[in-house]
């Protein structure tokens, strides 16, 4: 049984991020929230198993009335819980109830150092209410005098901001956070987005062939473990292999019954399917997981 389960608070966000499917619009389902009793419901059931539920896919968690609750409720389930989040929505008595419901893990996304380069990406945001954000969830921690949330400031790698990698460690080190990394910008937008990411840099996921055009930097039929250990659930109980089907390509079953649907046939002949040549499933072809490096650690 997976150990580890991502479930989707919201598909909803404040910001307008260009290479996000809910930021550009082309998240092609519904949008909502997921309602307290199925969140309670799929942790009943996964609980006996499960470790881990990572508060987020897609959306901004926090626009979740309901977070809080959701935190509280898999804690006293002794499930460890992570959130990632744009941080514009914390403020100091939200970051307080979040450390007290038991929140262990917070990653929160500065791509720039500077309010100008921060906002070419992050549209809708600006980054001193961001930078206001993680301060309230440290001096909430400091308070406590709790050791979690263990606090991540991440910034995804555009050419843009490349360059500014010891900024971005500098300001780390200001706001006293946990851990900082650097992450692989995944592109869904075409050919056009190729332009804004540093294909030759270390710190991408693509090179550009021969014909210019791009691709992963290894194609090799090599597998993909998330089938095999984690659960991902949409707001609305959809289950699907995991958080790279935004879209419910692979849809394998609902939340009434998760031991059945993990355990199921149409499961084990996508995993098999996955074992022998990944790149004849679409949504697998063209999936990072287990063939690049995606995350980067500074410290």
């Amino acid at each position: 049984m997976p150990y580890s389960v991502s479930l989707e608070p919201t598909t909803r966000c404040n910001l307008l991020c260009p290479e996000c499917p809910t930021g550009n619009g082309t998240l092609n389902r519904p949008l909502g929230e997921m309602g307290i009793s199925l969140f309670k419901n799929i942790i009943n059931q996964v609980s006996p198993y499960t470790t881990t539920v990572l508060l987020h896919f897609q959306g901004e968690p926090l626009l979740n009335a309901r977070i809080v609750d959701m935190v509280k409720y898999a804690t006293s389930k002794r499930i460890i819980t992570e959130i990632a989040t744009n941080a514009t929505l914390i403020t100091y008595p939200l970051a307080s109830n979040l450390i007290k419901a038991g929140i262990k893990k917070i990653v929160v996304s500065i791509d720039s150092p500077t309010e100008q380069e921060f906002g070419y990406y992050r549209k809708g945001a600006k980054l001193s209410d961001v930078l206001e954000g993680v301060k309230n969830i440290i001096e909430a921690r400091d308070l406590s005098g709790q050791p979690y949330p263990i606090v991540v400031l991440e910034m995804l790698a555009f050419k843009r901001n490349i360059n500014d990698i010891d900024k971005f460690i500098e300001l780390g080190r200001q706001l006293n956070v946990d851990k900082l990394r650097v992450k692989s910008v995944q592109v869904s937008s075409g050919k056009e987005g190729f332009k804004e990411i540093p294909v030759n840099s270390v710190y991408s996921r693509y090179k550009m062939d021969v014909d210019g055009t791009y691709s992963l930097k290894n194609y090799q039929n090599k597998t993909c473990p998330n089938p095999w250990f984690k659960l991902s659930i949409y707001h609305n109980g959809t289950v699907v292999p995991c958080c790279f089907d935004k879209s419910g390509i692979h849809v394998l079953g609902n939340a009434n019954d998760l031991k059945k649907v993990w355990k199921s046939d149409k499961y084990n002949d996508f995993r098999y399917k996955l074992l022998v040549n990944r790149n004849t499933t679409p949504l697998c072809s063209q999936c990072p997981q287990g063939r690049v490096k995606l995350d980067f650690d500074l410290n």
